[in-house]
């Protein structure tokens, strides 16, 4: 299984940033014993790594000072094509949809070279308030910063 953080995936080497995602080059010990290619968990996990990408690239930045936190409501994936050891691989995401309390990202995986799409995830996120155990509406800087992406997106 692959690494679980962003922080993980960047000192292991092999993967990058890019604007609004990564680039991965996918390590043969990420591959379950037996198998040929990356499990769906494995995929999920390196989804999990760019949303922190983005985490820290588009909201951190916009609220400030003010603590923000978010929690999943639904996360839905297709896998359309296996992913071989040491592809190489790029994961990008996108803001599909905006509301009050949270958004929806989509992110696609894709194979560098014949840029097909090997897996895509929909992931739906909750701003969320620990002390209340409730959503709540993000600060205002934050939801600008969505729309912004949203309206880059074609949307």
């Amino acid at each position: 299984m692959g690494p679980t953080t962003l922080a993980q995936l960047l000192a292991e080497g092999g993967a990058s940033l890019m604007p609004r995602g990564l680039v991965v080059h996918v390590r043969p010990a990420w591959v379950a014993d037996g198998e040929t290619r990356l499990s769906y968990t494995t995929i999920i996990g390196l989804v999990e790594c760019c949303r922190e990408c983005h985490w820290q690239s588009d909201i951190l930045p916009s609220a400030g000072s003010v603590p923000v936190d978010s929690i999943t409501k639904t996360l839905a994936a297709k896998f359309h094509r296996p992913i071989a050891p040491r592809a190489v691989i790029t994961i990008n995401y996108l803001v599909s949809c905006i509301r009050e309390r949270g958004y929806l990202l989509r992110f696609n995986v894709r194979e560098q070279g014949t840029e097909e799409v090997s897996a895509s995830v929909d992931l739906v996120s909750v701003f969320y308030d620990a002390s209340l155990s409730e959503a709540v509406e993000p600060p205002a800087a934050v939801l600008a910063s969505l729309r912004k992406l949203h309206d880059t997106d074609g949307h």
